[in-house]
């Protein structure tokens, strides 16, 4: 049932991504951000946070969404590779953070307003609007960076073990994991995910690897 859910944040990045053919990325990658699409999935605040950065084209907002997460929730080798993942896209990222950078104080007192409202729709026009009296050059390398990174996110998928595992959990049992989180029963969470992971054929390796993922994403 997770894994259904992940659809949800693809059809919304989704429609600020421009269609690519299937991109050739580090096994690591693909599978830390699978494991970011499984939390956008139960997580409301992360997966509102990702979507308006995509929806303002804020490359600087959407790496620091996706790191925060990332060092929550994956392996330290898969971090590396993502790390150097997003490092390939630098040079894009530092055009985002200097346009930040330069706002005027009303643009960053309008940007703070638009935040405290939830107003997603103005700040993303602001900064279009920003990114479109760049020279074409630099549009084309925020919208290659940005595309690039949305659509290796939206093609992620989760290691094998994970997907085997999370299959064994459907809405009903969602639902009691987020009871358990938002009461403070860390035991009852516990034990719950490790009495349904353990329906699932996996080594005593890849059980421990799933059950450390899933409690992090609902113990919070």
């Amino acid at each position: 049932m997770i894994g259904k859910l992940t659809l949800l944040l693809g059809i919304i990045i989704g429609a600020v991504c421009y269609i690519l053919p299937p991109l050739n990325v580090n096994n690591n990658v693909s599978s830390c951000f699978g494991k970011l699409r499984t939390v956008a999935s139960v997580d409301n605040e992360f997966r509102s946070q990702l979507d308006s950065a995509a929806k303002s084209s804020r490359l600087d907002s959407i790496v620091k969404v996706l790191m925060g997460k990332t060092n929550q929730v994956c392996t330290q080798q898969e971090k590396d590779f993502v790390i150097d993942y997003f490092d390939k896209h630098q040079e894009a990222i530092m055009v985002t953070e200097a346009v930040v950078k330069n706002l005027t104080n009303e643009e960053k007192d309008h940007l703070n307003t638009w935040n405290n409202l939830n107003d997603t729709a103005s700040e993303a026009s602001m900064f279009h609007r920003k990114f479109q009296v760049l020279p074409l050059k630099t549009q084309q390398l925020l919208r290659t960076s940005l595309n690039n990174i949305l659509n290796t996110f939206v093609a992620s998928s989760l290691p094998s073990s994970f997907s085997k595992a999370i299959s064994h959990f459907n809405k009903s049992d969602v639902e009691q994991l987020k009871m358990y989180s938002q009461e403070h029963q860390s035991s009852a969470l516990s034990y719950f995910i490790a009495s349904k992971i353990s329906k699932a054929d996996l080594s005593p390796s890849e059980m421990n690897g799933v059950y450390k993922f899933l409690y992090q994403i609902f113990n919070h």
